[in-house]
């Protein structure tokens, strides 16, 4: 793999570890952009075929992006879940005040 390609391969590793820490610490957003840019950059480096010696590189690199993915996806599962409850707790309590507005008059 040439120095140029090498490098392309690599900031897209590099920007599936970000992602992973963003989820971490739950910058949703700023994942979602990163996964736009990497999204382009996959699809810049994969627009030329695998050279048959570097192949066996770009198998464990997808795995590992693949690996790195399924754990956001499972952080992204679990936060939705703490959102959910938030929000049905925000309802109970915009009710218990709308129930008090109604009575108080």
């Amino acid at each position: 793999m040439n120095k140029e390609r090498e490098d392309h391969w690599l900031s897209i590793l590099k920007i599936s570890a970000k992602m992973r820490q963003l989820a971490q610490e739950l910058e949703w957003e700023n994942l979602a952009q990163l996964e736009n840019k990497r999204h382009n950059l996959i699809k810049s480096f994969f627009s030329s075929p695998v050279e048959v010696e570097d192949a066996e590189v770009i198998r464990e690199g997808i795995h590992r992006i693949l690996d790195m993915d399924q754990q956001i996806i499972s952080m992204g599962k679990r936060h939705r879940g703490e959102i959910s409850g938030k929000l049905v707790d925000f309802t109970k309590h915009k009710r218990a005040v709308s129930a008090y507005k109604t009575h108080s008059r």
